[in-house]
């Protein structure tokens, strides 16, 4: 039998989200920003500038502890990280590139930007992960190392991140973002989840769903019953007042129905998140109706 790696690749990531349900560690992401960057024209360096953080669950963290030893140059104590993150989690919450260079011999190369950058006249900065910085147990850490495991048609599976603590008197004269917004997660609407559904025309039933246990408060929800054209037929309340749990429930009414023909295949359903303007399918399936 041949192995259909979409549906290993998603059993991975279901699997890895149950596991970071349990663990529950976390790191908060700080992304290179590209345009605001600017290069210091006397001192030729920093002026750095980052997007806000983004809380990204890891599956595991190992810390490394630097010996406290200090040297005749002036060396300091630095402590080392390393975790891994899954592709897809990355991706729902907006980090879309996944690989640790934004450029090479066949690259992009982004367009020249305007104004003109101090130390960039000719092109703009590469969206490179390893300008990046993350925020873990009260320490920064530009990342280092980064390892994609598990190379797929469908896209990378896992990352394996390493990062460098940084010292405080390094973001000087950066401009980085203290206060950190949290991003919620957002699914990708090219791959909902399948959810199908039996209701019935005689009698009231809620539905009660398990989204996942990140913080979605903001968000609002649509959930709709569509025919094979793909009209909306009936459009379902959604209870979002536990939604900061992770829970969701769509009560479904008798009348709701009564227009719907009795049919194993007529009709479809789908749950969308929509946030900051931006719909993204999390579920959708057959919805069959009986009496």
């Amino acid at each position: 039998m041949a192995v259909d790696v979409r549906r290993e690749l998603k059993y991975i990531w279901n699997q890895y989200e149950k596991y970071w349900d349990v663990i529950g560690e976390e790191v908060i992401w700080f992304q290179f920003d590209t345009v605001n960057s600017r290069w210091d024209d006397v001192y030729d360096e920093t002026g750095a500038s980052f997007r806000p953080g983004i809380r990204i669950p890891i599956l595991w963290v190992d810390q490394i502890e630097d010996p406290e030893q200090y040297s005749g140059e002036g060396r300091r104590p630095t402590m080392r990280i390393r975790f891994a993150i899954s592709t897809r989690t990355m991706r729902a919450r907006g980090i879309t590139t996944l690989d640790a260079h934004g450029g090479g011999t066949f690259g992009v190369v982004p367009d020249p930007p305007e104004p003109a950058q101090i130390g960039r006249d000719e092109t703009a900065w590469l969206d490179d992960r390893l300008n990046d910085v993350i925020f873990y147990d009260g320490r920064y850490f530009a990342v280092s190392n980064y390892q994609i495991r598990g190379r797929t048609p469908q896209g990378e599976v896992i990352l394996g991140i390493a990062g460098l603590e940084m010292q405080m008197d390094e973001f000087d004269k950066d401009n980085f973002p203290w206060e950190t917004p949290l991003a919620p997660p957002l699914v990708p609407a090219e791959d909902p989840s399948t959810l199908d559904l039996e209701l019935s025309r005689s009698a009231p039933s809620s539905l009660r769903i398990t989204i996942g246990t990140d913080d979605l408060t903001g968000s609002e929800w649509v959930a709709v019953i569509t025919d094979a054209s793909g009209a909306t037929l009936v459009t379902l309340t959604v209870d979002s007042s536990e939604q900061a749990t992770g829970v969701l429930t769509i009560p479904v009414t008798s009348a709701q129905l009564q227009g719907l023909l009795y049919s194993k295949t007529r009709y479809t359903w789908s749950l969308t998140q929509v946030f900051d303007g931006e719909g993204h399918k999390v579920l959708a399936g057959k919805v069959e109706v009986v009496i």
